[in-house]
């Protein structure tokens, strides 16, 4: 991709969110967890959750990104209660999801205890899912949570268990966005097609426009924007391997179901020719027969 410059500045462009690069640096780097925090609360704000101090405990850091691999795009933090925070952005859809959702909650809460500590002194971990596939397509809902509660006999197991997910692809038009969850994720679906100098004006929330700040950063400052863009690469790279494995898995599948009918064809093809056999030697024994009855008679 080539990009221009005047007198040495580059020029602005639309910044994606969602790109590993660009998400842990505005929400994982020290300094900025009032971002995350902004974040956190909107996510929280319908269930009297109010976080007033965060601390991130995996911090962002360039080198993390300078091989081109695939990493976990999460940030972990504990808030001033000792509450376990972990956000994770999932961007592909796949069947075991679920799963593995469940797991990396649980992984978080029992790697809390250590040798000597008891269960009372476990905290409460709280995930949030920001997912670029819809994982719920029979609800409109662009936000659940899923805790340990029996809605049969109204119970709470315990209120260590907080699991939220946003879809990205349910995301409310423009026109029609109230809430600052809705900014937030209007942020993240969209970021990519706004020019970070000037975002529209629903996003003029003090946080939101700082993070727009950082985004323009990124796309201004040449070190940061190829190492945001070679993550972008990485990203299409992967895509189109996942394509390509998934076309050799498709093309294999119609291989092996046309050898299958091929064989069955070729079966059912034996079996009409010995089908045939038996039906000319039954004929020509009935001829036989005949012809020794005409004989005798």
């Amino acid at each position: 991709m080539i990009r221009f410059f005047l007198s040495g500045v580059p020029v602005s462009k639309p910044i994606d969110l969602t790109v590993d690069y660009a998400f842990r640096r505005t929400f994982a780097t020290p300094g900025n967890e009032h971002l995350l925090m902004a974040l956190l609360n909107a996510v929280f704000s319908c269930y009297d959750i109010v976080l007033k101090k965060v601390i991130i405990v995996n911090p962002f850091h360039d080198k993390e990104f300078e091989e081109d691999k695939e990493t976990v795009v999460d940030v972990k933090a504990t808030d001033s209660k000792g509450r376990q925070l972990h956000v994770e952005m999932q961007l592909t859809g796949h069947s075991w999801l679920h799963a593995r959702i469940m797991y990396t909650w649980a992984d978080i809460y029992c790697k809390e205890l250590e040798e000597g500590q008891e269960y009372d002194e476990l905290d409460p971990v709280f995930s949030v899912w920001i997912l670029g596939k819809k994982m719920f397509p029979g609800s409109d809902a662009l936000h659940h949570r899923f805790i340990m509660y029996d809605p049969d006999h109204e119970v709470t197991l315990t209120d260590h268990c907080a699991i939220h997910t946003l879809e990205l692809p349910k995301c409310p038009r423009e026109d029609t966005i109230e809430s600052d969850l809705e900014r937030w994720v209007y942020t993240l679906e969209h970021s990519k097609h706004i020019d970070p100098a000037n975002p529209p004006e629903i996003l003029h929330k003090p946080e939101i426009m700082e993070v727009m700040h950082m985004l323009n950063n990124i796309s201004k400052k040449k070190e940061d924007y190829w190492a945001y863009q070679g993550r972008v690469n990485a990203r299409r790279d992967r895509n189109a391997e996942r394509k390509d494995f998934q076309r050799a898995i498709e093309a294999e599948r119609k291989k092996t179901e046309a050898e299958r009918r091929k064989v069955q064809a070729e079966r059912k093809k034996v079996e009409a020719e010995r089908k045939e056999k038996e039906a000319a030697l039954q004929r020509i024994a009935e001829l036989e027969v005949l012809a020794r009855q005409n004989r005798q008679g």
